[in-house]
């Protein structure tokens, strides 16, 4: 690929055919404009002291808008629906149609193939009637759900984000949520009048301008971008909207959206920083790659739903949410790459999400779709309610930590399930998980088997059976202040509570909770204190609660428990015992404290 290190300026712009009025497109500039330099030409005669001559202007430099044959702009006039497709599709490169049936749209029409793409894309569908409107102007609500579709904003309906506008109450209730996501993303803006003017028609120039905005610095040329060293800064968003593209040492202040443009090509970020979103609508099995680079909150979603994201090196990706089938990859990290996943509700029936690394959380609240975790770790992995008849399977050498379900889902596949809780009926696990917890009156097969919760007990625990010699600790709770706080695991049999910092040196400890294996016999813990006997408790259901008091005697002289001001003294606080199981083998443990 050419290598270019010159800045593409991010006037993104659109052109109107002479006399016809139809669009000549809005671009990116080109390599050729990037290598030879701009050439000023004749500027339009009605755009001098116009509020977006800067943008108007250095389109036309470029020549990648024309005005009128009189040699005016107009950048007053409104353009129609057709138009305004026809500037979007040449923005963002979108070339694939899809099927249309408008009755008002007919294959001879100039628009025809701009309304098939807007369909494929998906940001125009149509009117209730059939119709599609291409002559009808486009109003200023319109175009944001347009944007609000392309750049998968959320709606935001919020009474004060909208009340700064006097004329708010004229907001369409169909389009009041489309209309918050752009204004607060500072896409759309209101009058000097302080209105909105949702229902009016928008113009050629502030088509431009909020293009412009969207789209920021625009790539849809294969090269790479951005300096060899040090560091360049993007103030607002950047656009990439072709394969073979490399982006590097660069920040963008604003979002980056990968289009739809991509196909099924590739695009690696290398050393880039995103401060705002990250959409990803294009790309394939060949990869979107993500070297030494931090994405906060990442969205996906293609067409295909097969795009492959590989975070390497030092890339941390903050939360990444898939609204469409993809394959997550971590290779070589040296940070802590995906952090939160979350499969959307939007992810269509059938289509497969895999992953390949170590990941924190996965969430899962998407129906009938196939999961496959192929390697590494999971530390939680949660099936919302919503999410009925997925199918996660889980391949030999990969750990998850906790499987919570509150959907009937399948779960398959030789990998380790430390603890499976199952919340919902009809759940089927074809391994046999080290702890499985059911729910009251609920009842599942796991392993083969029927299992199901104890109504007098509030619910069932079933430890499935274990080899001897290989009794081991599952999980680890410290209470301190009324709160109970999760210990993480750091080792074989080893694990460690971070108290927050909301906690105060007042608060109390009070006690300490072991869950182990079904093996497990009893568990003998050193006393902390010298003059104390060491304490043994039996295990009773895979679980012991072990008093603080028993551990530091005449530290608890009120019998409540040991204040954390004395605790810190001990800090770390280091608790030790022996895990004995049921043939007499022993097992040393660890709980530290922070």
């Amino acid at each position: 690929m050419q290598i270019r290190t010159k800045k593409v300026l991010s006037c993104l712009t659109s052109a109107f055919v002479l006399v016809t009025s139809l669009l000549s497109g809005v671009a990116a500039v080109q390599a050729e404009a990037a290598s030879s330099g701009v050439q000023a030409v004749v500027q339009p005669s009605d755009i001098k002291g116009h509020w977006a001559e800067t943008q108007i202007s250095s389109g036309v430099n470029r020549g990648l808008i024309k005005g009128y044959e009189d040699g005016t702009f107009k950048p007053e006039n409104s353009i129609t629906r057709a138009e305004f497709m026809a500037i979007v599709n040449r923005a963002f490169g979108y070339s694939e149609k899809a099927q249309i049936s408008f009755s008002d749209v007919s294959a001879n029409d100039w628009y025809a193939e701009e309304a098939a793409k807007a369909k494929a894309v998906g940001y125009i569908t149509g009117y209730d009637d059939g119709t599609m409107k291409p002559n009808n102007q486009i109003t200023r609500q319109e175009v944001a759900a347009i944007i609000s579709r392309i750049m998968e904003l959320e709606k935001v309906e919020d009474s004060n984000l909208l009340g700064r506008f006097s004329d708010a109450a004229q907001i369409a209730g169909w389009s009041k949520g489309y209309v918050g996501a752009v204004v607060k993303e500072g896409y759309m803006g209101g009058y000097p009048d302080g209105t909105c003017k949702p229902a009016k028609s928008i113009t050629r120039a502030e088509s431009i301008v909020m293009l412009d905005r969207v789209a920021g610095v625009l790539y849809n040329a294969a090269g790479t971008y951005g300096p060899e060293q040090g560091k360049e800064t993007i103030e607002g968003n950047v656009t990439i909207a072709s394969t073979d593209v490399t982006l590097r040492n660069t920040e963008i202040k604003g979002n980056l959206y990968l289009t739809e443009a991509i196909g099924d090509g590739e695009v690696a970020l290398d050393n880039v920083a995103i401060n705002g979103k990250t959409v990803i609508k294009g790309g394939g099995p060949n990869s979107i790659v993500v070297k030494d680079s931090e994405l906060r909150i990442t969205i996906v979603n293609t067409k295909t739903g097969k795009v492959r994201i590989v975070a390497k090196g030092s890339t941390k990706v903050g939360k990444i949410i898939l609204n469409s089938g993809a394959k997550l990859e971590e290779e070589g990290l040296t940070e802590k790459g995906f952090g939160e996943c979350v499969l959307s509700a939007d992810i269509p029936e059938g289509e497969e999400v895999q992953f390949s690394g170590d990941f924190e959380q996965i969430t899962v609240a998407s129906p009938k779709i196939n999961i496959s975790i192929l390697k590494g770790n999971v530390g939680k992995l949660e099936v919302a309610e919503q999410a009925k008849g997925a199918v996660i399977s889980i391949a030999k050498e990969v750990t998850v930590s906790t499987l919570t379900l509150n959907a009937a889902v399948a779960v398959k596949g030789e990998g380790k399930i430390e603890n499976a809780v199952i919340k919902a009926a009809g759940v089927t696990i074809e391994q046999k998980p080290v702890k499985v917890e059911v729910a009251e009156g609920i009842s599942a097969n796991v392993g083969g088997q029927e299992v199901g919760g104890t109504p007098a007990a509030g619910g069932g625990i079933v430890n499935d059976p274990v080899e001897p010699g290989s009794a081991e600790i599952i999980s680890a709770a410290v209470k301190v202040g009324g709160i109970t706080i999760a210990a993480e695991k750091v080792g074989e049999n080893e694990f460690k509570a971070t108290l927050p910092s909301n906690i105060k040196d007042e608060d109390k400890f009070t006690e300490f909770t072991i869950n182990a294996s079904k093996n497990a016999e009893s568990l003998t813990v050193k006393s902390l204190i010298d003059g104390i006997p060491d304490k043994t408790v039996n295990f009773q259901n895979g679980k012991v609660d072990l008093k603080v008091s028993d551990l530091m005697g005449s530290l608890d002289k009120d019998g409540d428990g040991v204040s954390v001001g004395v605790i810190k003294f001990f800090t770390p606080l280091t608790v030790t015992g022996i895990l004995v199981d049921t043939e007499g083998n022993e097992t040393p443990v660890i709980l530290q404290i922070e």
